[in-house]
């Protein structure tokens, strides 16, 4: 019996044209957002009943995310997600500050000013919901997400876009979880490294069209808070 408050409850019912890429989006953007806890169990029949459709959509997508490392299945074939481990959180912290620092900088030369004003929206709505004495997590979550990809979108590497998407979506359940454990723990969102200061630095170099700002502003954003969640986790 699937227990109550499970997070597939936020899941909505999908319409009836593109039912296979409406589900993968759905899934794909709950994980992205950190909605999904490392660990949860994604049932196939639960998730075509929340979502309104039959089975054979929800396997299609879950099939695409068990390519893209976003979940699991077990040898019982249970699908879950993955729970974090330390030496796998330091590989992705790695590939992230790379292949993040270059499509940073590569935006920062082609970035057009109408996705220069989204980002900035962005960054001013995660402010909204994360510097506040209690932080909004899954709007925090959604708004850096946002921020990030449309800076990322706007470098013109698809590749390295895609394997950047992979990367988060191994990696942000592991986030929202942490996140959310700082929030009932009461822990300021000031705590969870300088983000913010971050954001800022990004942005006025995407603005003056500064390529090694814009890396500098992603390594330090990556790094700062991986060190707060690691250390929150495993020390």
């Amino acid at each position: 019996m699937r227990r109550q408050n499970s997070p597939l409850d936020k899941i909505e019912k999908v319409s009836r044209s593109g039912v296979r890429d409406r589900v993968y989006d759905q899934i794909q953007e709950m994980l992205l957002c950190g909605d999904i806890p490392p660990g949860e169990s994604m049932p196939i029949r639960t998730l075509a009943e929340r979502l309104g459709t039959s089975p054979m959509p929800v396997r299609e997508a879950l099939r695409q995310l068990l390519s893209e490392q976003g979940i699991e299945m077990h040898s019982n074939r249970t699908i879950r997600v993955p729970v974090m481990t330390l030496p796998k959180f330091r590989e992705i912290r790695d590939l992230r500050v790379v292949l993040e620092g270059n499509l940073a900088a590569a935006a920062a030369t082609r970035i057009a000013k109408a996705d220069l004003k989204a980002a900035d929206g962005f960054n001013q709505q995660w402010k909204r919901h994360t510097l506040g004495a209690r932080i909004d997590v899954p709007k925090s979550m959604l708004f850096n997400k946002q921020l990030h990809f449309t800076v990322y979108a706007a470098a013109g590497l698809p590749i390295t876009f895609t394997i950047v998407k992979s990367l988060w979506l191994q990696i942000a359940p592991f986030f929202g979880m942490i996140m959310r454990d700082m929030r009932e723990s009461g822990v300021q969102s000031r705590n969870i490294g300088r983000t913010d200061e971050q954001h800022d630095s990004l942005v006025r170099a995407l603005e003056a069209g500064d390529a090694e700002g814009a890396r500098r502003a992603i390594v330090s954003d990556i790094a700062t808070a991986a060190e707060v969640y690691e250390t929150r986790h495993w020390a």
